[in-house]
C-alpha cells in the first residue's frame, strides 16, 4: 500500500511538473501547431 501510493505521489509530481512546463511553453507549441497546420 506504501509502495503504491508512493508511486501514485511520484507520478503526481511528474504530471505537475510537466504541466508547468507545458504553460510555459504553451504559447510557442501554440504558434508551431499553427504554423503546422498552415503548411497542410
Amino acid at each position: 500500500m506504501a509502495r503504491a501510493f508512493q508511486a501514485y505521489h511520484s507520478i503526481g509530481e511528474a504530471y505537475t511538473i510537466l504541466c508547468e512546463r507545458a504553460a510555459v511553453h504553451g504559447n510557442s507549441l501554440a504558434i508551431e501547431a499553427e504554423d503546422v497546420v498552415r503548411r497542410w
